[in-house]
């Protein structure tokens, strides 16, 4: 430990308190085995996928939302250069969004 006028004390810990105790995992017997697998397909095999699916099914919307915020940009610049008229971009918005 380095104090504020710069000298340096060391501090001594007794032997065994920084140390783990490490015990063997007991081996589940046959009875639990079977409740320990059936656990797994039950409950954790569902969450895990779950987690997938939810983690891919986000990133996709966040890209196709971006994707789509991009077009309706660039079409609002094609409006006001001249390119696109105003109504095409109205009906392309609005088949996006599901309005007719």
């Amino acid at each position: 430990m380095m104090l504020s006028d710069g000298s340096i004390t060391v501090v001594y810990l007794p032997e065994n308190c920084c140390k783990q105790q490490l015990t063997k995992a007991k081996s589940p017997s046959n009875g639990q085995q079977w409740q320990l697998w059936l656990r797994w397909l039950v409950w954790d095999l569902p969450v895990r996928l779950g987690k997938i699916v939810k983690f891919i099914g986000g990133a996709v919307d966040d890209v196709s939302n971006w994707i789509i915020g991009m077009v309706i940009l660039l079409l609002l610049v094609l409006v006001l250069v001249g390119v696109l008229h105003w109504n095409e971009v109205w009906d392309f918005v609005r088949d996006k969004l599901g309005i007719k």
